[in-house]
């Protein structure tokens, strides 16, 4: 079979991965030129699908993985890939079949074709999958998803458009698991897929690039079997102040533990000062809701010049809060205050602040409720210019007032 001048391999399946036993002549010409029968048989076993279209990896390599399972089944797929060392995508259609050798052993012989010429002569139509909702789903033009098995991880199907988004760590390959595919062994004791599939959709810092991933989970059934539907994507509204363009609460509970986290690997002591603008009903009443818009707007830009940086909420009305090192907050914290103390208003507007050592806590919500706790003792106590420790809104003096 080796001097065949037909394009064909056959493969062993041995502990879930497919082997080269042996390739053709004929499919040695489909390399580079100079390239021999030892640099395929390499590719084949180490990245097989190194040459095929990025759209088309998912759906060989499951076509692949069931065919393997499949006693008398037929592998039949069509697909672009690199051929003859150029950059140009050709079609080749691929039919394997399963074959006995004598010991016994079950091999799969595939025999393959470059059909581009014959498919440009028909007007350039492809095979029936791309016709369907497989090759919709399996293009750039969809939003980035994975259909994975809900017990194993295993993957049946990546987007292409996931790529764009989200850079897998390897190569696809059939059987591959998410956690494999995702992410490496050291991000994997730090993200669990179980942990996203209970929650149904949650904030992933994506551990390369360091920006926000949404992800969703859809329980679902992909060809008979209970699998999970997960799509991501870089923004959703709903998680935005509309007004300011800033996170909302509900980021602030889903990602302000990674920014604890990371000013705490910095070596810094993180706290969340809430901010509560003093006069801001008054204000509305007395400019319209159009300028008090502007105002709000205007604040939210003063305290982002000040903490460019940092993680900053607005969490309703006139309450913002911020994600910090405790480290020299008290300079920049004049700075904003004498900005709202500055606006020109018949109404006198101040700025209340309560500050909250994280760590004695760990929890976003909880810290902010005691920054918060801080600010109506401040209120009551009509406090200006002289800092105050509240130590009766914890056990601890770890809850301050700014002035």
């Amino acid at each position: 079979m080796e001097k065949s001048g037909v394009p064909l391999a056959v493969y062993r399946h041995e502990d879930g991965k497919a082997r080269t036993v042996l390739v053709s002549d004929g499919l040695v010409r489909w390399l580079a030129p100079g390239r021999t029968r030892e640099d395929l048989v390499r590719i084949l076993d180490e990245d097989m699908y190194r040459d095929v279209h990025h759209e088309d990896v998912v759906y060989v390599a499951t076509k692949a993985k069931d065919f393997s399972k499949i006693e008398d089944g037929c592998y039949d797929v069509v697909y672009r890939q690199k051929l003859y060392g150029n950059n140009d995508y050709r079609t080749v259609h691929a039919v394997g079949y399963h074959r006995y050798l004598e010991d016994g052993t079950k091999c799969a012989v595939v025999v393959y074709d470059d059909v581009s010429a014959a498919l440009e002569s028909n007007g350039g139509s492809r095979s029936d999958f791309e016709e369907g909702v497989v090759e919709f789903l399996n293009t750039d033009k969809v939003d980035p998803f994975v259909i994975f098995n809900a017990d194993t991880h295993e993957i049946y199907m990546v987007s292409a458009s996931v790529e764009q988004v989200w850079k897998p760590v390897r190569t696809f390959d059939s059987g591959i698991k998410v956690e494999e595919y995702f992410f490496t062994p050291e991000e994997r004791d730090r993200i669990s897929v179980d942990d996203i599939i209970e929650r149904g959709e949650t904030i992933v810092r994506n551990p390369r690039t360091g920006k926000d991933l949404i992800v969703s989970v859809s329980q679902i059934s992909w060809r008979g079997r209970n699998s999970v539907f997960l799509r991501i994507c870089e923004h959703a509204d709903r998680y935005f102040d509309p007004l300011t363009g800033l996170p909302n609460m509900e980021y602030g509970r889903l990602c302000g533990e990674n920014y604890v986290e990371d000013i705490r690997n910095a070596g810094g002591s993180p706290v969340l000062i809430f901010f509560d603008i003093v006069g801001m009903k008054l204000y509305n009443s007395a400019n319209g809701f159009n300028q008090g818009n502007e105002f709000l707007i205007d604040f939210a830009s003063c305290i982002k010049k000040q903490f460019p940086d940092n993680l900053i909420c607005r969490f309703s009305n006139d309450h913002f809060a911020v994600v910090a090192d405790s480290s020299g907050i008290e300079d920049r914290l004049n700075i904003i205050r004498k900005s709202v103390k500055g606006t020109v208003s018949k109404i006198s507007m101040d700025l209340y602040v309560g500050i909250c050592n994280i760590e004695e806590y760990g929890v976003f919500l909880d810290a902010s409720e005691k920054a918060k706790l801080a600010c109506n003792i401040q209120k009551k106590r009509a406090t200006t210019l002289s800092a105050i420790t509240t130590r009766n809104c914890t056990k601890t003096s770890s809850c301050r007032t700014m002035w």
